[in-house]
């Protein structure tokens, strides 16, 4: 995969390379910024872009929690956001409902389908899925486990900026 100038560069403990380019960020963050009050939840922080994207919107009632699977428990956080009602989990958090989940987590079907089948569910009537490297060549999991999970008729899409899909939830 070529570098492209304006990308957020990457290179996880499990060998593959990806990304966020700013516009995506500004989507994240644009979209995220109607979102209704309820939890966020990220799954698959790494570097903490779009983890700052969503952490322009944290308050009492939008708190942020933070979660990424694929780094050991010892690993530098120093760029994640931090501050009121921003948590960084240690393992899956325990939540009743969520305004925003937003999935980049190891890109793995198996993964990706239970995240969707345990959080999914729980993200309230306009509410938002997003989800990283959507259709990407390198990461087909991510589409396919959107399309196997039983629970996206009750979303609709929203856009799509470069490798990030945005559904809401209609019912």
């Amino acid at each position: 995969m070529a570098d492209h100038p304006t990308h957020v560069r990457i290179r996880a403990d499990y060998g593959t390379t990806g990304g966020y380019m700013p516009h995506e960020v500004e989507a994240l963050a644009e979209a995220t910024k109607a979102a209704p009050a309820g939890p966020m939840l990220e799954l698959g922080v790494f570097r903490g872009d779009s983890a700052r994207a969503l952490a322009k919107w944290v308050t009492a009632a939008r708190p942020l929690f933070l979660y990424d699977n694929m780094m050991r428990p010892t690993a530098d956080k120093s760029c994640w956001p931090t501050g009121p009602h921003i948590v960084h989990c240690t393992g899956l958090p325990a939540l009743s409902r969520l305004g925003v989940l937003h999935e980049d987590a190891d890109h793995v079907y198996a993964t990706l389908l239970g995240h969707l089948r345990r959080y999914g569910s729980l993200v309230v009537p306009e509410g938002l899925i997003c989800l990283h490297d959507w259709e990407s060549s390198h990461f087909p999991d991510v589409k396919k486990a959107w399309e196997a999970w039983e629970g996206r008729e009750k979303f609709d899409w929203v856009c799509r900026v470069s490798a990030l899909a945005v559904f809401r939830r209609i019912r």
